[in-house]
Parts: structure tokens; C-alpha cells; sequence
């Protein structure tokens, strides 16, 4: 039969032996622990020493293309600027005034010379009214008014030169500037001379090309009518006025 003591000495083995058997349990769970936790942290070393490089290189490849980008759009603006300076160069305040001034260097010359034609015709000087006319030709860069037509058939007429006045008559039409003032001045040369078949046809000629005629125009063929006498003339013309919605005027 065990003694008291011994009883209390295998208690006490047993209870060291039990709290021994938690030691080494927690020993090894922690031991587990530690070891899912260095893997762990391998693990994340391990990965996160690559992501860098490939985030550095997502990065660098945004960044190269957003600078491509924008190169490429400051190029546009600057295409853009250019294009507008140059646009701006051809209508500068510069290049219209010089433009400007060539157009009324143009008008004055074109002015003063027509001026001179007709004085020339009055004079009865009509190759110095050529001459003045052919100035008019090489000193305006288009023409562009009947204004110097209409001043050399004038001196024309004043020299009776009629057939050189058709002429000049011609050119104008084939330019498309012949006006009702170039038809009044011709058919005044032909009223001089009797041949009012011609009147009649420019007359015709005129309501074709939709040149209206004018107050001048049967004035001019009025007068004639009446100082020859032919009063039927006179009543007929009358009458194509007023259908031409003119009405006649008188001078004291």
C-alpha cells in the first residue's frame, strides 16, 4: 500500500507532466505560426520587388504617351498660329492700305486721262485723244469702267470719225461694259449724219441686251424728229417713251 507522500510525489509528476504537454503544444502551434508567417512575409518581398518595375514601366509608358500627346497638340497649335499670322499677313492694315492706294492711283489716273480724251475730241485732236486713250490701257491693271470707252467714242464723234467710234463701240461690248451713255453718244454721231436706220438698230440693239434708254437717249431722236419736221417720227417716239415709262420733259 503507497504511503501518503508517494501518492503526492506521482500527483505532482503528473501535473508537471500535463503542464509540460501545454508548453510543447503551444511551442509547436506558435512554431507553425512563425513559419506561415515568414512564408508570408517571403512571399510579399518576393512580389513586391516586381511590381516597381512594372508599375515603373506602366508608368513611364502613360507618361511617354501623354507627352506624344501633347507635343502633337502644341504642334497643331503652332500649325494653326502660323496659318492665322499668314492669314492675317494678306489682309495686314499694311497690304490693304498699299492696295488701296494702288486702286486710287488707279481711279486718278484713269480720271485725269478720260478728262483729257474728251478735251482732246473738243479740240478735235483725236490721235492726242488716242494716244491718252492707250495711256488709260497701260496704266490701269484691268478695265474695269466704261468711263475711258465712253470718252474716246465721244472724241470720236466730236471728230466725225464715226467708223473709228463703232469700233471703240465694239471693244466695249465684247468686255461687257457698254452702258447706256456708250450707246447715247453713238447714236448722237449717227443723228448728226442723217442715218437713222443705224438709230434704229442700236435702239433695238440695246432693249436685246437690256440696256433701257434713257431721258437723253429720245431727247436726242425727239429733236431730230421735230427739226426735220417729220412729225409722225416725232409721235412715234413719243409714244415708245411713255411705253418705257419716261416721261417727256420741256426746257425753256
Amino acid at each position: 500500500m503507497s504511503s501518503p507522500m508517494a501518492m503526492e510525489t506521482m500527483h505532482t509528476t503528473g501535473d508537471s507532466s500535463s503542464s509540460m504537454s501545454v508548453v510543447f503544444g503551444l511551442l509547436h502551434a506558435l512554431q507553425s505560426e512563425i513559419c506561415m508567417f515568414v512564408a508570408a512575409a517571403v512571399v510579399y518581398l518576393l512580389v513586391s520587388s516586381r511590381l516597381p518595375s512594372t508599375a515603373k514601366r506602366t508608368a513611364k509608358g502613360i507618361s511617354k504617351k501623354c507627352l506624344d500627346e501633347s507635343s502633337g497638340d502644341e504642334e497643331a497649335s503652332k500649325a494653326k498660329k502660323m496659318a492665322a499670322r499668314r492669314a492675317a499677313g494678306s489682309t495686314a492694315p499694311g497690304a490693304s492700305r498699299r492696295a488701296g492706294n494702288a486702286a486710287e492711283q488707279e481711279a486718278l489716273h484713269l480720271e485725269r486721262n478720260a478728262k483729257s480724251i474728251r478735251e482732246f475730241g473738243k479740240a478735235g485732236n483725236l490721235q492726242a485723244a488716242i494716244d491718252a486713250f492707250a495711256s488709260i490701257k497701260l496704266g490701269c491693271s484691268t478695265m474695269s469702267s466704261s468711263l475711258a470707252y465712253n470718252s474716246v467714242i465721244d472724241a470720236c464723234v466730236q471728230c466725225t470719225e464715226m467708223q473709228m467710234a463703232l469700233k471703240y463701240l465694239a471693244e466695249v461690248k465684247e468686255l461687257g461694259l457698254a452702258d447706256v451713255v456708250s450707246y447715247n453718244t453713238i447714236i448722237k454721231g449717227l443723228l448728226s449724219s442723217g442715218d437713222m436706220d443705224s438709230v434704229n438698230g442700236l435702239l433695238t440693239e440695246m432693249a436685246q441686251h437690256g440696256v433701257l434708254a434713257s431721258h437723253v437717249t429720245f431727247h436726242s431722236v425727239l429733236h431730230v424728229s421735230v427739226q426735220s419736221g417729220d412729225k409722225d417720227a416725232a409721235w412715234r417716239w413719243l409714244s415708245q417713251m411713255r411705253q418705257a415709262g419716261l416721261a417727256p420733259t420741256c426746257r425753256e
